[in-house]
């Protein structure tokens, strides 16, 4: 999940690339949400007339909590949309972004049978939050298990409707 605490602490040069493209306001905007310190590593790549121009918005302006959310998620979805076209190369600045290509397959076998739950009410305190960890793993893993059989049920549906296309076009 990209937040603007992850966006900050990239490398400036790609701190640099994203904000180039965002619009002033946004940018004095998100600001009131930042740091001084964040907010001049946001800043770092435009001219004195921009940062002035931004300046003084930051100070004119008294954003709602709102709009300060919304100034930062016009910069993750610049941020996003820049990787996207390929204008930037997640693996080079955060490579923990990158989903590989087999992550079901990843899944599937770092699924390992858990332990069944403790359920007796006098178990001791510290058995508790285990037990709630357990459960908590074990909802996860029915879920992956759903999202992998949904995303089989998925595959097979798009193999069947490229093979309809396919025939449709060769009629």
């Amino acid at each position: 999940m990209l937040t603007i605490e992850k966006m900050l602490n990239w490398n400036d040069n790609t701190i640099a690339e994203v904000s180039k493209g965002l619009a002033v306001l946004t940018l004095a905007t998100a600001m009131h949400g930042l740091s001084s310190e964040q907010s001049s590593r946001l800043l770092q790549t435009h001219t004195h007339a921009q940062k002035r121009t931004i300046d003084d918005l930051f100070k004119t302006n008294s954003p709602s909590p709102a709009e300060i959310s919304a100034a930062f998620l016009k910069i993750i979805e610049e941020a996003r949309a820049m990787m996207l076209d390929g204008r930037l190369r997640a693996e080079k600045f955060a490579p923990e972004l990158i989903i590989s290509e087999n992550i079901e397959e990843l899944l599937a076998q770092a699924a390992v049978p858990l332990p069944p739950a403790v359920t007796s009410e006098r178990s001791i305190p510290t058995a508790q939050p285990a037990a709630k960890a357990i459960n908590s793993a074990e909802l996860l893993q029915k879920k992956i298990r759903d999202l992998v059989q949904e995303n089989e049920r998925l595959r097979a549906e798009v193999q069947e409707l490229r093979e309809k296309l396919r025939r449709q076009s060769a009629a």
